[in-house]
């Protein structure tokens, strides 16, 4: 019954992991393209991260069956019908290079505002009704244990944004106290609008859609780990001494990076399947013969990862969470001193991980290095594993 059950549940687990991939890759929005003819287009947009956003529009025109992706050069902008959300081609300064970008049209007015990210970076531009650009990076400015410092990081990083404002003092005083995200930067904007640039025309707010906002950006990767630690079958009778395999296994998997931003920036959800093969022999030395035992194993991790401030493309984490693996074609020879017995049948175990790393942003992609601690139990006796692990991942 035990072996039933934990085959059911991990066959249980696997069709859920499919599942929530094949939702993952869509978020359509009812929308329209604008080209650069001026011609608007109706359709159905794939409404993505806010990176990807920046960087591609995925768009289905009604009637048809299949999306085609445009890039900035393709089209003046693109724009989600149920609730304003407006991106606009822009060449910006990121970083002091222009670039040909889709920008996110927050607000348009006397002074109107921008929003674009890449490699984890959010960029806010204001743009005056001269023309004139001011851009606040979103970057950490905690990087001293002195407060003086890091006040003073906090106010370059905020200075051209706030000669932009100068003109109120609330304004500037906001600017400071508050996060800046999209919606801080947009409130006060808006405000600033409405008090100082009324003769330039009306102010206009491209507002966010619950729905659309609490998208959860997803992100694959593909995974290559190194198990080393020790596998130990319980003897079947107190007579027997214990009996322990000392390994090394190499594994490769696929997974599932999805964030909670609107939730918890620093949170999100990892989930990964992992494949190995597993082949165990030793001598024993109470029996005086060799005991095998071999199997493959299919692992499903599934947790929580909390990821700390760091540096622009440099972002250390600490993870931790759940494991279940499926054993099947299980073969074995001499095991009748353990629990395991010399039985050829399917297995499972559970257990937990733990661990820390860092990402390193490369470009649109991410490198993961991680070392983590993992502990398990099989289900068909009281046969134990437990191991450090080495954890490179490569993140889509």
């Amino acid at each position: 019954m035990v072996l039933k059950n934990s085959k059911y549940f991990f066959a249980t687990l696997i069709l859920v992991f499919m599942t929530i991939t094949g939702q993952a890759q869509t978020n359509p929005h009812k929308g329209y393209i604008i080209t650069n003819d001026g011609d608007t287009i109706q359709g159905t947009i794939d409404y993505r991260s806010d990176t990807q956003n920046g960087q591609k529009c995925v768009f289905r025109k009604d009637g048809e069956q299949e999306y085609k992706t445009y890039n900035p050069q393709q089209l003046k902008g693109y724009r989600l019908k149920e609730n304003g959300i407006y991106y606009v081609t822009r060449t910006l300064p990121i970083d002091s290079v222009e670039q040909l970008v889709f920008a996110e049209f927050l607000i348009k007015g006397g002074l109107s505002l921008y929003h674009y990210k890449t490699e984890g970076l959010d960029y806010f531009f204001f743009e005056d009704s001269d023309g004139k650009l001011a851009v606040l990076k979103n970057e950490e400015f905690v990087t001293s244990y002195w407060a003086s410092e890091n006040r003073q990081n906090r106010r370059k990083i905020l200075h051209d944004a706030a000669e932009m404002l100068k003109k109120s003092e609330k304004a500037k005083s906001r600017l400071w106290a508050e996060r800046t995200t999209s919606q801080n930067l947009s409130s006060i904007v808006k405000e600033y609008n409405e008090e100082y640039c009324t003769e330039l025309g009306e102010c206009t707010q491209f507002e966010y859609s619950a729905k659309v906002a609490n998208y959860l950006p997803t992100r694959f990767f593909v995974v290559a780990e190194l198990f080393m630690g020790e596998f130990s079958p319980h003897p079947f009778s107190d007579m027997y001494e214990t009996f322990t395999y000392q390994m090394t296994v190499p594994r490769i998997g696929v997974g599932l990076d999805v964030g909670i931003p609107r939730l918890v920036k620093n949170l999100s959800i990892q989930s990964c399947l992992l494949f190995s093969k597993w082949d165990m022999s030793k001598e024993y030395t109470a029996l005086q013969h060799e005991c095998s035992l071999k199997y493959y194993n299919a692992q499903l991790d599934a947790g929580l990862s909390w990821h700390f401030l760091g540096g622009n493309s440099f972002k250390p984490f600490l993870r931790a969470g759940g494991m279940a693996a499926y054993l099947f074609d299980v073969s074995s020879e001499n095991m009748s001193a353990f629990q395991y017995g010399n039985m050829d049948e399917n297995g499972g175990c559970f257990g937990y991980y733990a661990g820390a790393g860092f990402d390193w942003q490369l470009g649109n992609h991410t490198l993961r290095l991680a070392a983590n601690y993992e502990a398990a139990k099989v289900t068909l006796c009281e046969s134990k594993t437990k191991a450090f692990t080495l954890h490179a991942a490569f993140i889509f």
